[in-house]
């Protein structure tokens, strides 16, 4: 029963949060990270992250994406893959009350800021999550930890 709902929730959780990230409708700041990684050129793109607000390893992702020419009006996938995949390991990896799960994934950080937005708030909750997925055995896999606290 236990994993029956809590399959339920990660789809439910799914399925609003993809409703959500393709009804926002994409912002400056949104497009001008998305034109740095798609238009400049490797030493540009280095030269340009000074005056970048946003951590490295999101242009990383944003890269890769821009890569595979896909159209910008996706972008939102990665938010919303990313914060998927740390409701997955919320609702499957954390040792909490299935109630406390719920709380988690309904607050408007997990439900609108890191699923809609596609900015780098998605790839900080994913790393933050797997901080606290590995915060125990941090001792025993400390190379493991260290390179999520790196990212």
């Amino acid at each position: 029963m236990k994993k029956y709902l809590e399959n339920i929730l990660i789809i439910t959780f799914m399925i609003i949060t993809l409703i959500v990230a393709f009804s926002h409708e994409l912002w400056r700041d949104e497009a001008q990270q998305w034109l740095l990684v798609k238009e400049l050129n490797i030493v540009e793109f280095f030269q340009q992250m000074k005056y970048e607000g946003h951590p490295f390893s999101w242009y990383v992702f944003l890269k890769i994406y821009s890569l595979l020419n896909l159209p910008y009006q996706l972008i939102s996938i990665i938010s919303w893959a990313l914060a998927a995949t740390s409701s997955i390991i919320v609702v499957k990896k954390f040792d909490c009350h299935f109630i406390t799960k719920i709380f988690i994934l309904t607050t408007p950080c997990f439900l609108y800021f890191c699923s809609a937005y596609s900015r780098s708030y998605s790839l900080i909750l994913f790393l933050v999550v797997l901080l606290c997925l590995f915060y125990k055995k941090r001792k025993e896999k400390p190379l493991t930890y260290n390179v999520i606290l790196f990212f």
